[in-house]
């Protein structure tokens, strides 16, 4: 796992490939004007989701896992806890191969995610997100970016 803020981002660039087309395509974006959905970056395997959300107890939370895909979430506004452990840790549902993932319950380390920065989740990290950074639910607006694995 990789959690910075995104004015470091370029510094990831040589860990894989698709790197790259992510940090062209948030300096392209007008983060404030993007609506939630799906988005392809062009040129690339990698494509994105943007989420608006409320955050929520971590007991509604579950988490996730993936096995070819590389996550990047950056938060656009807002603030939420995330949860990541190592895949050996997790207890997994059976693999989705088709959406590529696995349901996960595990002893999740948390962390705050807040405006401006990200967090990387490789394939052997489980991670939960979405958590409450305080005791009310707070509004959250984020990219989160499927790259593919090598």
């Amino acid at each position: 796992m990789i959690i910075d803020s995104i004015d470091q981002i370029t510094q990831y660039a040589h860990l894989n490939r698709a790197f790259q087309a992510v940090f062209d395509q948030i300096g392209k974006l007008d983060l404030e004007g993007i609506n939630p959905g799906q988005y392809e970056i062009d040129g690339s395997n990698a494509f994105y989701y943007c989420f608006e959300y409320e955050t929520k107890d971590a007991s509604l939370c579950n988490g996730e896992i993936h096995t070819k895909m590389i996550d990047v979430h950056f938060i656009i506004d807002g603030s939420e806890i995330i949860g990541v452990c190592q895949r050996n840790e997790a207890q997994l549902t059976p693999y989705d191969d088709v959406n590529d993932y696995s349901i996960a319950t595990a002893p999740f380390k948390h962390y705050m995610l807040s405006t401006g920065s990200f967090a990387v989740f490789f394939p052997h990290e489980a991670h939960v997100t979405a958590i409450n950074p305080g005791i009310a639910s707070a509004r959250l607006k984020k990219l989160v970016f499927k790259l593919p694995v090598g």
